[in-house]
């Protein structure tokens, strides 16, 4: 692992030992338009994804609060 940091270090810098994992790319402005506009398709399919499965989750509690109810 040592060997593939001084590799790292040598050819990129310090800034080639940055831990990205898990964060977004940096634009720096060299994004097309069409590359916006898919990132932010993207987003908002990720959005839509996240609100249904909240939607799906609350009708469901209700439906167990209904039950609870009737016993």
């Amino acid at each position: 692992q040592v060997y593939a940091w001084v590799k790292k270090f040598k050819q990129g810098g310090p800034d080639a030992l940055a831990d990205r994992r898990g964060k977004a790319k940096e634009a720096n402005g060299q994004l097309t338009e069409m590359e916006l506009k898919d990132l932010e398709i993207k987003r908002l399919k990720a959005r839509l994804a996240h609100v249904s499965t909240e939607v799906a989750v609350l009708k469901k509690l209700q439906e167990f609060e209904r039950m609870d109810v009737q016993q």
